[in-house]
């Protein structure tokens, strides 16, 4: 369910470009077929084709990407049973960040400092930093993100927080966990 959830976003970010792109080379190729002194639409058809290979390159790049890096998580089907913030999946002692495409395990009694962002048209991005790495999340909203961040502070009492303050219990529960959809 988590592959597959994953290898779904990645497709729903490349398929609205890639059907595009198809269509145009359909709509050169019957330009230039039904006029064949045309050579403008068969170099753009040509030009069309290889926009088409660049985008399919990053589509099964990121898909080997994500797959790799779900290979080395232990279990990664349990997170079903856990939380989820936006497009990441918390459990009690490790969560599966995800920003974008990019997919990196935490765990979550090693997370020092949270920091929201607000970006444009209300938009919010919640910096999780342990002492290596600083993986950028986006949430829904920013109560998602206070929601976070009290759970995190039930389970690391050392965090620090910055522009967020904690709301709810602090519990996977207020996470979505265990809610079937």
């Amino acid at each position: 369910m988590v592959r597959k959830y994953y290898q779904s976003l990645n497709s729903l970010k490349f398929a609205p470009p890639m059907t595009g792109i198809a269509f145009l080379i359909f709509v050169e190729a019957f330009l230039y077929s039904s006029n064949k002194t045309n050579m403008k639409a068969k170099y753009a058809m040509v030009v069309t084709a290889l926009i088409l290979a660049a985008v399919m390159f990053f589509y099964y790049k990121n898909k080997l990407r994500i797959n790799n890096t779900l290979k080395k998580i232990d279990n990664v089907e349990e997170y079903t049973k856990g939380g989820m913030v936006n497009q990441s999946y918390i459990l009690n002692d490790r969560m599966l960040l995800c920003n974008n495409t990019h997919l990196q395990e935490m765990k979550t009694k090693e997370i020092t400092e949270l920091e929201l962002e607000e970006k444009n048209h209300g938009k919010y991005l919640l910096h999780i930093k342990d002492k290596e790495t600083d993986f950028p999340i986006t949430l829904l909203d920013k109560e998602e993100g206070q929601r976070l961040a009290a759970f995190l502070r039930q389970k690391n009492p050392q965090l620090q927080l910055k522009n967020i303050e904690p709301k709810g219990n602090g519990t996977l529960k207020d996470l979505g966990a265990g809610v079937q959809y």
